[in-house]
């Protein structure tokens, strides 16, 4: 079971700013800490104007990192497939995490979801935030994104890593390198663009793929480096 729009009422943990902006502080915020196993995920990312020049904003900082840990029967977001939900939309072009959160409840009191996972952004473009979070064999899959801000609709994160390895065993350790994704509800082509939406419900989310005058992505990527914007590290606290 998917969670779509019309299914639910929702709009992403709420931002410090309607931009999407933190206070940089990484204190978590956990609605469930029960579990047979515990984790910690860090954030870092390097979103410098040496690295990625093209329309580099001035204010360039990461919304309120947000997700769940939750099993196969639900799906917050993917790539390709789905349109965005509520949540995933007002995360991806404001930084809100209400709707999000909702989502996340939602799904919680249908015993799909453990519940919300989240702590504060990073108020620049490089940096690290880290939260921890309780995991059991009942919620293996995680699910966390963050906005890039600003932006028109773009974000990076993971939905549905899973946090067993091919023999059923937790993970020790984990890396991720994150693409930049385009959650398809706003039609600007640059960070700084004013808003416009794109009226299509049906429009899947995709890597960003932009004008090389516009930014600098292909595919999530770096065009020509291929540096992503960031790294997602999991760890299990023994």
């Amino acid at each position: 079971m998917k969670l779509s729009n019309h299914l639910l009422c929702i709009s992403l943990l709420t931002l410090l700013t309607a931009c999407g902006g933190s206070n940089g502080g990484s204190t978590p915020s956990l609605s469930d800490t029960s579990g047979d196993v515990r984790f910690k995920a860090t954030l870092t990312v390097n979103w410098t104007s040496s690295r990625f020049a093209t329309q580099y904003p001035s204010n360039a900082h990461f919304s309120t990192l947000v997700g769940t840990v939750h099993n196969e029967q639900v799906s917050f977001w993917e790539v390709g497939g789905q349109p965005a939900t509520d949540g995933i939309e007002s995360m991806a072009e404001s930084g809100s995490t209400s709707a999000l959160s909702s989502e996340i409840s939602t799904a919680k009191l249908s015993g799909y979801s453990q519940g919300v996972i989240q702590v504060s952004g990073i108020s620049t473009g490089s940096g690290s935030t880290s939260v921890e979070f309780n995991t059991s064999d009942t919620y293996p899959l995680l699910t966390l994104v963050t906005m890039l801000a600003p932006s028109p609709d773009w974000f990076i994160g993971v939905t549905g890593l899973n946090l067993k390895d091919s023999s059923g065993a937790w993970i020790s350790q984990l890396d991720i390198s994150l693409p930049v994704y385009d959650a398809g509800t706003d039609g600007g082509i640059t960070f700084t663009s004013s808003n416009s939406d794109t009226n299509d419900s049906n429009l899947p989310i995709t890597l960003l793929t932009s004008n090389r005058s516009d930014t600098d992505f292909e595919d999530g990527q770096h065009h020509s480096s291929e540096a992503y914007i960031g790294t997602l590290s999991i760890t299990r606290i023994e």
